[in-house]
């Protein structure tokens, strides 16, 4: 209560600076908030990517041919179980679209619209945790045997059948009638890994390649569900040797494939990548790393020699509660606690900030996703409250500030409780 009390008398008599300080913090907190969530919002388990942390991806592939040249993009069906099925890290391997078609979509003889349709397999409903409004997903059998059902999200549904029930009605993509299934609630736009407006079932022509010159090509990609404690390095080591076995086989057909270390993590998936090279998480963090210290130790500096100003205007009260016997300690203690609430207000207006600029206007400045596969609505997607909002958002403001107030107090506060009293009480000192 004192701490406040103090504040409101600051706030009173100088509240030039004591403003500035508060803004000073903020800009900051604000600033490193953002950078923290929008990178938490590539790799934080989130619905319906809740075990995001122990989902991997097995993307791409990358064919080279004996005589000169290769080829690198998604797989086939046959390629992908190939090098895929049966890993004994793995609890659950779904093989879908390694990302959603732009389909013609309509009611039976209606003009056809343009949505967002990924093809999948009966596991991806067990590795990712969408909500079903109406109906179930597809089942094992409907998926094996290409059968037309699909899942829908919910603004698909009333785009098409309003209010009325969905599921067991038919709609058309691409010319072809698919039963609907199920309604889950809409994804968000930016899981670019698990979003479509429509789920079908993986085609016939799917199943099989079409390229003559590389039957490896395809439109498919795996995605592991881990069993628990799972190594992502053991099950990298499993992969590569599946790699060489199946390098070895095709070497009479005159191509090899190169492995590029998959599958990958949520963090490496995010690492901006081609299908021909290997992502490297390491620069992008140890930028991350720099921005935060600048972020930490610029704002330090300068709210040190604020918080400087704001002492000298109080070395008498100092001297006098040295006077009266007030130890070093308490008075470090006192004066230390006093900023941090300071701290702390300009923290959570920064976190307030940064929370309303991501929702608003990040979609502006920041790309999320796979920057390959990105759609032009995911591309103008922002993110939603409960992408941003999380209690580790408050730690990491309470720990920034902690380390801001122990940066930028500590060193104007210690010279002045190391203030001779008399010197103090005399006045000379509170001008330089």
């Amino acid at each position: 209560m004192k701490y406040l009390r103090q504040i409101l008398f600051e706030l009173r008599h100088h509240p030039l600076m004591t403003w500035l300080s508060i803004a000073g913090t903020a800009i900051a907190v604000a600033l490193v908030m953002t950078g923290f969530m929008l990178d938490r919002i590539n790799y934080a388990p989130m619905a319906p990517e809740s075990l995001r942390d122990r989902i991997v991806y097995g993307h791409y592939i990358d064919v080279h041919f004996e005589n000169s040249g290769s080829s690198s993009g998604s797989m086939s069906y046959d390629i992908i179980r190939r090098i895929y099925d049966g890993l004994p890290m793995a609890e659950t391997i779904s093989y879908s679209n390694s990302s959603p078609d732009t389909s013609d979509t309509s009611l039976p003889g209606e003009y056809p619209q343009s949505q967002s349709v990924r093809g999948v397999d009966h596991n991806f409903w067990k590795i990712y945790d969408f909500t079903f409004e109406e109906g179930a997903p597809f089942t094992a059998e409907e998926s094996d045997a290409s059968l037309p059902v699909a899942v829908i999200t919910r603004p698909i549904a009333e785009k098409y059948f309003g209010k009325e029930e969905a599921v067991g009605k038919v709609i058309e993509i691409n010319g072809v009638n698919y039963t609907v299934r199920g309604v889950i609630k809409e994804p968000s736009r930016l899981l670019s890994t698990s979003y479509a407006e429509i789920y079908r079932t993986l085609t016939p022509n799917e199943r099989q390649s079409e390229d003559r010159v590389a039957p490896e090509m395809g439109t498919l990609s795996a995605t592991i569900l881990l069993k628990p404690g799972a190594d992502l390095g053991e099950l990298k080591k499993w992969t590569e040797s599946r790699y060489a076995t199946v390098s070895e086989e095709l070497k009479p057909e005159g191509r090899s494939l190169k492995y590029r270390e998959q599958p990958y993590d949520a963090k490496e998936m995010n690492t901006y990548h081609g299908s021909n090279s290997t992502p490297d998480p390491a620069p992008a963090e140890r930028m991350m790393k720099i921005f935060y210290t600048v972020l930490l130790l610029v704002p330090a500096i300068n709210l040190s020699s604020m918080t400087r100003s704001r002492l000298k205007s109080r070395v008498g009260e100092i001297g006098v509660m040295r006077a009266f016997g007030c130890s070093r300690t308490r008075l470090f203690a006192d004066l230390l606690g006093e900023n941090l609430l300071l701290s702390l207000a300009g923290g959570f207006i920064g976190l307030g900030l940064s929370i309303v600029f991501i929702m608003t206007f990040s979609n502006y400045f920041f790309a999320f996703g796979d920057p390959w596969q990105s759609t032009l609505e995911q591309v103008r997607a922002t993110p939603d409250f409960s992408m941003v909002f999380s209690w580790w958002n408050f730690i990491a403001v309470i720990g920034f500030c902690f380390a801001l107030n122990l940066i930028s107090a500590g060193v104007p506060v210690v010279k002045a409780i190391f203030t001779n009293p008399a010197t103090a009480l005399s006045g000379h000192n509170s001008n330089k």
